[in-house]
C-alpha cells in the first residue's frame, strides 16, 4: 500500500508523536501488524551512491558500540564501491543540547574514530577547535564555555528547538565532507572520466571570476 506519512506536531501521546498514513489511491482495508516496517520511496534509489551516515543524534544515550553496529547495517546496504563512505559523528545526543556530557561524546568518537579510521569525521571536535576560526566568528563567552564543557560553541546552534546546527555550521560541514571525500580520492574515476587534471577547489582558485560570471547567469 503506497501513501504518506506524516507526524502531527501538536498532538502526543505518552511522549510520543501521533503518526498519520494517509493512502495515495483508495483501497480494500489492510491491518498492520505492530512492529511492521515502513519503506520510504527512496530506499533502495541511492544505496549504490557513497553513503554519508549521521546517526546518534536523537538517541538517549547512545550506546558506543551499538551506533557502530548501525552504522555498519546501513553502509552493508551498499552492492557497489563499498569502501567508498563517510561516517560524521554525532555534536548531541538525546535531541538536547543541554543534556550533553563530553565524557559520553569522547567514548562515541573514540569507538566511531577505531572503527572508521579517516572515514570518520569528528564533527563536534572540528566546531570546538577550528570552526571559529574558518567562519571568521569571534568566540563569545558562551563560546568558550562550551568548549570547555566539551560542546559546541553556540555560535554554531540554531536558534530553533531541538539540537539543529545553524547554517554556518552547515557550510563547514559541507566543506568538510568534500575535502575528505577529495583527500580519499572519490572523485579520482570522475577527474579521469573528464580528463580533468585539477580538483574543482583548484580550478576556483585560478578562474574565481569565471565562474562568479556563470553562477549570476542562472
Amino acid at each position: 500500500v503506497q501513501g504518506i506519512l506524516t507526524r502531527n506536531a501538536s498532538a502526543q501521546q505518552r511522549n510520543r508523536y501521533i503518526y498519520q498514513f494517509t493512502r495515495l489511491e483508495a483501497g480494500t482495508e489492510v491491518s498492520v501488524e505492530k512492529g511492521a516496517r515502513i519503506t520510504t520511496a527512496v530506499t533502495d534509489a541511492y544505496k549504490d551512491y557513497i553513503h554519508i551516515v549521521w546517526l546518534g543524534t536523537y538517541e538517549s544515550i547512545p550506546n558506543p558500540d551499538k551506533l557502530v553496529s548501525d552504522t555498519k547495517a546501513l553502509l552493508q546496504r551498499q552492492n557497489i564501491n563499498t569502501d567508498r563512505y563517510l561516517v560524521i559523528g554525532p555534536c548531541a545526543y538525546n535531541g538536547n543540547w543541554a543534556t550533553v556530557s563530553s565524557h559520553v561524546m569522547d567514548s562515541i568518537d573514540s569507538a566511531m574514530l577505531q572503527a572508521f579510521g579517516d572515514q570518520y569525521i569528528n564533527l563536534r571536535k572540528y566546531l570546538m577547535v577550528d570552526g571559529l576560526r574558518d567562519a571568521n566568528l569571534t568566540a563569545t563567552q558562551q563560546d568558550m564555555q562550551s568548549i570547555a564543557n566539551g560542546n559546541v560553541p553556540k555560535s554554531f546552534r540554531s536558534n530553533a528547538s531541538g539540537v539543529d546546527l545553524n547554517g554556518v555550521a552547515y557550510e563547514l560541514l559541507g566543506k568538510l565532507v568534500y575535502e575528505r571525500m577529495d583527500r580519499l580520492g572519490y572523485f579520482e574515476e570522475i577527474r579521469d572520466e573528464l580528463k580533468l587534471e585539477k580538483s574543482i577547489q583548484e580550478i576556483l582558485k585560478e578562474e574565481p571570476k569565471y565562474f562568479e560570471n556563470r553562477l549570476n547567469a542562472y
